[in-house]
C-alpha cells in the first residue's frame, strides 16, 4: 500500500471550493465565481506532509518517498522522530513527526536553514474503519517572509476502499482559466 498521493474535497461553507491535489500540485476552483488556481510546491522533493489530509506516514512509506529515518527520542510519553531526504540535493534538512498516544500530534518540515517551512497539527481523532483519523487539523507554512494559516475541522469522514470515478477523474471545468501560483 502505497501513501496517498491524491485528494479531493468539497467545501460549501463559507465558500464553495473545490480543493485537490496531485503530486506537488494543488487545485483550487470556485464554482460560484468561476475561477480556479493551480498552486505549484516549493518543496517538490518533499512529500506533501502538511497538505496530508490523513497522517498515514510510516517508516516504509517515507522511504519510498526519498527519506530516511535519522534520529528517534522517546521522554514522557512521546515519540520523536526525524527523517532526513536521500537526496543531497533537497531544500529539507529534516522531517520531525511528534507522536502522543501513538497517534501523529504534530508533522513539522525543517529547511537547510534551520526554519520551520511546514507544520501541521493533529487532534480530535475519531476511529473511522479501524483507522484513528484526526478531525482538527491545523497547517502552518512559511515561506521567505510569508505565511500562512489554516485550519479544517471535520463533522464526518467516509473511508471507501475505491474512489469513485467522479472523484479520483475530478476535472476543473477546462474553459476556467487558472492563475499559477508558486508555493
Amino acid at each position: 500500500m502505497n501513501p496517498p498521493s491524491y485528494y479531493l474535497m468539497h467545501v460549501n461553507y463559507p465558500v464553495d471550493q473545490v480543493l485537490f491535489n496531485r503530486g506537488d500540485t494543488t487545485f483550487i476552483y470556485y464554482p460560484e465565481t468561476r475561477e480556479g488556481f493551480k498552486l505549484i510546491s516549493n518543496y517538490s522533493n518533499s512529500p506533501e506532509v502538511s497538505k496530508s489530509l490523513i497522517p498515514v506516514f510510516k517508516d516504509e512509506y517515507l522511504t519510498k518517498l526519498g527519506m530516511i529515518l535519522v534520529k528517534s527520542d522517546y521522554k514522557n510519553g512521546v515519540l520523536t522522530k526525524y527523517y532526513s531526504p536521500t537526496d543531497s540535493k533537497s531544500k529539507l534538512k529534516f522531517i520531525k513527526i511528534v507522536y502522543k498516544n501513538h497517534l501523529i500530534n504534530r508533522i513539522e518540515v525543517i529547511d537547510r536553514d534551520n526554519n520551520v517551512v511546514k507544520r501541521s497539527v493533529y487532534g480530535n481523532y475519531k476511529r473511522v474503519n479501524n483507522r484513528n483519523i484526526p478531525m482538527r487539523i491545523k497547517n502552518y507554512s512559511r515561506i521567505n517572509k510569508d505565511s500562512a494559516v489554516s485550519q479544517i475541522d471535520y463533522d464526518s469522514v467516509i473511508y471507501r476502499e475505491k474512489l469513485p470515478d467522479s472523484i479520483e477523474n475530478y476535472k476543473i471545468p477546462p474553459e476556467i482559466k487558472l492563475k499559477e501560483m508558486k508555493w
